[in-house]
């Protein structure tokens, strides 16, 4: 199901907050308890050891043993996916669409789904877990035209990005594409969705981005952090 929302002119994206390209090396790094960096010079921190807790199909718990800034050892609990394809920086792709149509200001897509974690519906930019052998362009138009139909033409990707960096070292990559609404593939575009999905598309003008955030939110959705940040 696709809603249109407003018009309005385009304003200025940037990207959700980003982290450099050596965090990602560096958790990398640490994913396996056979790649630890040496401690010995005390005053950079480092993630010595890691002990898996528990885990599912899609989540482990770990315990990992570090050494802070002041030679000190201490301990943290995370979680991270055990879905990360090997040697990949990232888990997923979210997608940013810029929709332009002759004559028309620019307008985006952003998706509403419940989230059992939460328990509640949230809004998001489209997104999903990368596939194996997959780059993070190909995966971003698969899922683009999975959860809302439009196809699009990829015009950036971003460095990883983190989420939640107290929780988990789960980091995306951010997809900014590009769709031609007066294109023949697009004129009536059809979701491809899983039996599990459930998600609504929203087409919105960029300018009425923020009032669109601010009422869902009013009535009880949860809004994707990095897709706030955009608006404020």
């Amino acid at each position: 199901m696709t809603v249109w929302y407003g018009v309005g002119s385009l304003v200025r994206f940037g990207h959700a907050c980003a982290c450099a390209r050596s965090c990602a090396s560096s958790r990398a790094s640490t994913r396996a308890s056979s790649s630890f960096h040496d401690v010995s010079s005390v005053g950079k921190p480092q993630v010595t050891d890691r002990q898996e807790v528990a885990a599912t199909r899609w989540l482990a718990l770990d315990t990992l043993s570090y050494r802070d800034a002041k030679g000190n050892d201490r301990k943290w609990d995370m979680v991270r996916r055990t879905t990360r394809n090997e040697n990949a920086d990232a888990d997923a792709v979210a997608i940013f669409t810029k929709m332009y149509k002759e004559g028309e200001p620019v307008r985006t897509i952003v998706v509403r789904q419940f989230r059992p974690p939460l328990n509640c519906h949230t809004i998001e930019l489209p997104a999903g877990l990368l596939d194996a052998g997959e780059t993070a362009s190909e995966a971003a138009l698969r899922e683009l035209k999975e959860e809302t139909g439009y196809t699009a033409v990829v015009e950036h990707v971003s460095p990883p990005l983190s989420l939640s960096a107290g929780l988990t070292d789960e980091c995306i990559r951010l997809v900014t594409c590009t769709v031609d609404l007066d294109a023949a593939v697009n004129a009536d575009p059809k979701q491809a969705l899983d039996d599990t999905e459930s998600i609504e598309v929203s087409v919105v003008a960029v300018k009425d981005l923020r009032g669109f955030l601010d009422k869902a939110s009013e009535r009880g959705d949860v809004v994707f952090a990095g897709l706030y940040h955009q608006t404020v």
